[in-house]
């Protein structure tokens, strides 16, 4: 996942997580670990297996007509979220999930009901953004090559226009 964190219209930083995508066969997962067992990690290798949360996922994949699948674990983005929430505590921030990172309608909902604002690359992110009910305020248009439509429907939203 990649998360900005907002401070003005003016500059960004920025800070990285992996999409929290993950196919049947494979696992590719960059957390912070720190006190914590792998076992305690919304994804892990349990008995010979690899489980999501306390499903396994040999068991989801049987039951999925087809494959490879995507598998996400909300659990883990809800404390990805929390972890930059608790390391932003008393400053003055937003922060902002690229939807170019994963545009999943039921995650983005997901990130909007934690908090979470948007970061926009385009008309179609400006659209996503919309549809799952981000709040314009909290969401910021970035990058050049934006067209005039793409400009216009953002400034008539609202959204901040970096």
């Amino acid at each position: 996942m990649t998360f900005q964190v907002l401070r003005n219209t003016h500059y960004a930083l920025r800070f990285t997580f992996h999409a929290l995508r993950f196919t049947f066969h494979v696992l590719r997962t960059t957390f912070f670990i720190e006190r914590k067992r792998l076992t305690d990690m919304s994804f892990h290798f349990k008995d010979g297996y690899l489980y999501c949360e306390q499903l396994r996922i040999k068991d989801i994949q049987e039951q999925v007509p087809e494959s490879p699948f995507y598998l996400y674990s909300l659990k883990q983005i809800t404390e990805n979220y929390k972890a930059y929430e608790t390391a932003l505590a008393g400053l003055e921030s937003i922060i902002g999930y690229a939807v170019k990172a994963n545009n999943n309608l039921a995650i983005l909902k997901h990130l909007r009901e934690l908090g979470s604002g948007a970061v926009l690359v385009s008309g179609n992110e400006l659209r996503m953004m919309l549809a799952a009910g981000f709040h314009p305020r909290r969401t910021v248009l970035n990058g050049n090559g934006k067209t005039l439509s793409e400009l216009t429907l953002a400034a008539q939203h609202g959204v901040m226009i970096n």
